[in-house]
């Protein structure tokens, strides 16, 4: 809480006009990686930078469909990727200049990453989306924010292991893999189905 209360940026973002608001959060006890604040969600495609920094700090990244630009992709994981290492092997970042933080020990680090692959083949974010969920194994409810297409929330369920929530209200719609976390604010929700239902 001392940290959020301290936070410069976060209080000059709190006083601005906005016509919509997103935010992205989840708690959670890492099953793949070390509890720790590096591996809280959500988990972004930030790398260490090589030399694709623009003087700021922030690389800068070309989506053929979007163009370039300081483009985030940011996501929540329920779940596991159980496939987390094969996908990361897969990537050879670390041939590469670009680095994951040591300190990051997550597997929903990679999501993310395979979103960003798709995207910088050409696709559009949707499609980059599907195809990098079509990639994960295991049991996972995802979230996911971007800046390419920031008036979006993209959700996948898999598996029989989470639940994912969409609760409804006239001025907000909140998501949730739990129904408690929305059920204060709304009374109504639609349960998202699995892919083993029609």
């Amino acid at each position: 809480i001392k940290s959020i209360r301290e936070d410069r940026i976060f209080h000059e973002l709190a006083k601005l006009d906005t016509i919509s608001d997103a935010a992205c959060v989840h708690t959670r006890w890492a099953s793949v990686g070390s509890i720790k604040e590096e591996n809280c969600h959500p988990l972004n495609n930030f790398t260490i930078c090589g030399d694709s920094s623009d003087g700021a700090g922030e690389c800068s990244r070309n989506y053929p469909f979007y163009g370039k630009g300081p483009w985030t992709i940011s996501v929540a994981l329920n779940g596991d990727i159980d496939n987390y290492q094969s996908l990361r092997n897969g990537l050879e970042l670390e041939q590469g200049e670009d680095l994951i933080a040591p300190e990051v020990t997550t597997d929903t680090k990679i999501i993310p990453l395979i979103i960003e692959k798709y995207l910088t083949r050409g696709d559009d974010l949707a499609t980059a989306f599907r195809r990098a969920v079509k990639d994960f194994e295991g049991s996972h409810a995802i979230a996911m924010v971007s800046n390419v297409e920031p008036d979006r929330v993209f959700l996948a369920l898999r598996g029989s292991g989470q639940s994912l929530y969409v609760g409804i209200a006239p001025d907000q719609y909140i998501f949730s893999s739990e129904i408690y976390g929305i059920v204060v604010v709304t009374p109504f929700f639609l349960k998202m189905a699995g892919e083993g239902i029609p």
